[in-house]
Order: structure tokens, then C-alpha cells, then sequence
């Protein structure tokens, strides 16, 4: 039973939230190892102390994977909350644990020239050397990198559409490098990524001819 409540809050955020595919897969998956936990309880009547319990049953945890699973839970019973499935959301008296703040890292410019000096010989090398410029080019965030599909593409008038967080839609304009990239790779190597999947419209392939990831993406540079 508990199943129902998940699917259908999961069909919530995919088609009326419009969450990114990675977001709905890390919401999927912490929803379901609560479940787990939970086993045979009705996820209806959980109280704010199961919950607690669930979070520092995980000892290993950092403070930012706890406070993701907080926000995720937190999303989760606000929803049942909202379609009166309960009355009360047992996780909104929860805190979210402190979280140490980093200074962003950046690349100077010989680090840059050095991770685009991309060897290319197979079909993968092109679709790097593409990702990289591109990514360097609009400076779009990862996620949105890889989300990418094929319509997004305007060489006509050299911009790519990218659909960011809350669903903010931005044309960003591509470089002439970039796009030299980008259009060897879509017309000589992006179908042989595919293998048999040709039904997949996102630009970025993976070995398997599916989506590429983001650890994917990291394992690359």
C-alpha cells in the first residue's frame, strides 16, 4: 500500500513539479530505502521519531546526504499533506544539520587548456572534446549539460535551449569552436553511440547508448 502513496507522489514531481530526470531517481531512492525501513508500518502514520530513528540509523552519512534525505521526506509527506491523505507533516519539526560551506574551486586558465586537450581517436574522445567545449562555452551547469536533447540544438542561430532549475527555460549562445565541435560529433559519431537505442533524443550517449550520467560525465575528466 505504501507503494501507491510513493508512485503517485513520484508522478507528482515528474509531471507538475517538472524535476530533472537525476533529481527523481535520488527522490526514488530515498523513498524507497525509508520504505524498507518502515517495512510492514503504514507510511501514513509515521511520526516525527521513526523518521529521526531512520536518519541516525545511517551513522555513515554526512550532514549533506542527511539533509537531502530530510528534504526529500519533508517534500514527500508535505505533498500527502497537501491531498489530505494526513494531517499533520511528521517531518517539518525536523532541523536540518549544519552543513560546512566550501569556496567554489576554479580552474585557471592552463587547467582549462589542459582538460580540453582531448586526444581524439575513438568515438567517445569527440563526444568529450563536444561536452567540454560546450560546457566551457555557455557555462551551463552539468546537470544541464547532460540533459541536453537533440531539439535543444539551434546551429541556425547558434544557441542551445536549457531548461534549468523551477523549470526556467534560457537560450544561451554557443562559440564557434564549440559549435565545430558540436556539429562533428552529432553528424559522425553521436548515431554510432547510439548502438541500437535510436529512439533516444538526448544529445550526450553513453557506452550502453542511453543517457550519459553525471558520474558518467565525471569519469571523463
Amino acid at each position: 500500500m505504501n507503494e501507491k502513496y510513493i508512485l503517485e507522489y513520484l508522478d507528482y514531481i515528474n509531471y507538475v513539479k517538472k524535476y530533472s530526470n537525476e533529481t527523481i531517481k535520488s527522490y526514488t531512492d530515498n523513498l524507497n530505502k525509508f520504505n524498507l525501513y518502515i517495512k510492514n508500518k503504514d507510511i501514513l502514520n509515521i511520526d516525527n521519531s521513526t523518521i529521526e530513528t531512520f536518519i541516525t540509523s545511517n551513522s555513515d552519512l554526512s550532514h549533506k546526504t542527511i539533509a537531502h534525505y530530510i528534504t526529500v521526506l519533508n517534500s514527500f509527506y508535505k505533498y500527502l499533506l497537501d491531498s489530505n491523505y494526513i494531517t499533520t507533516n511528521p517531518v517539518e519539526t525536523i532541523k536540518h544539520p549544519k552543513i560546512n560551506q566550501h569556496l567554489p574551486v576554479f580552474l585557471n586558465d592552463e587547467e582549462i587548456k589542459n582538460l580540453l586537450n582531448v586526444n581524439l581517436n575513438t568515438p567517445y574522445d569527440y563526444r568529450n572534446k563536444a561536452m567540454l567545449e560546450l560546457l566551457f562555452s555557455t557555462g551551463i551547469r552539468i546537470s544541464e549539460l547532460i540533459n541536453l536533447r537533440i531539439q535543444d540544438v539551434d546551429l541556425i542561430n547558434d544557441v542551445i535551449k536549457v531548461l534549468g532549475k523551477g523549470s526556467k527555460e534560457r537560450i544561451i549562445p554557443i562559440d564557434n569552436i564549440a559549435k565545430e565541435h558540436l556539429v562533428n560529433y552529432m553528424n559522425n559519431y553521436r548515431y554510432t553511440l547510439l548502438k541500437k537505442n535510436t529512439n533516444i533524443d538526448y544529445l550526450f550517449i553513453n557506452n550502453l547508448g542511453n543517457t550519459i550520467s553525471r558520474v558518467g560525465f565525471f569519469k571523463i575528466i
